[in-house]
């Protein structure tokens, strides 16, 4: 079942769960091209390609610390992506076992709202809900390097498990 899954899923590291995650986006057949770069400093977690499109995300393991997504965050926007018109968004795809993944995305997103000005060429940042997904939300700001806007989408992963039935 999902709920057995997720309890066996967090203990894998970021890497593995990003490869789980991308094998199933991959799709040559459509001209999808999905890439892992592991270990590497200086290369994004995940590189979508279709025709000129290209999209960056990071992948990081939420347990207590906002500041490590935020420099997850930090390293997509400021580091990895180009804010080119062919690549003005991104994501941060958050893996949690967190049981009220609603309110550590609130959490985040005020961490976020807070400390994204001060590493933006632009000082500002705007922060949209996700009409389809109220776990999600999307920040946008004035890419440093391109002067053009820059959107990231936050995407939590729940791998929550602890089931009230002890035989689950």
């Amino acid at each position: 079942s999902e709920e057995n899954s997720n309890k066996l899923n967090f203990d894998l590291t970021e890497d593995q769960l990003t490869l789980i995650l991308l094998a199933n986006i991959k799709n040559r057949d459509m001209g999808v091209e999905a890439y892992h770069e592991n270990n590497q400093r200086g290369h994004c977690d995940i590189t979508i390609k279709l025709n000129n499109f290209i999209w960056h995300g990071e992948a990081k393991k939420h347990t207590s610390s906002y500041s490590y997504l935020f420099k997850g965050y930090a390293q997509l926007t400021e580091r990895y992506s180009t804010g080119t018109v062919d690549s003005a968004s991104g994501g941060l795809i958050i893996y949690t076992r967190n049981r009220k993944c609603n309110e550590m995305m609130t959490k985040w997103k005020s961490h976020l709202d807070k400390s994204a000005p001060r590493i933006h060429a632009c000082k500002a940042i705007t922060i949209t809900p996700c009409q389809k997904n109220p776990l999600v939300f999307y920040s946008q700001h004035v890419h440093t390097v391109s002067q053009l806007d820059y959107e990231v989408i936050h995407y939590p992963v729940n791998l929550y498990h602890e089931p009230v039935d002890p035989d689950l």
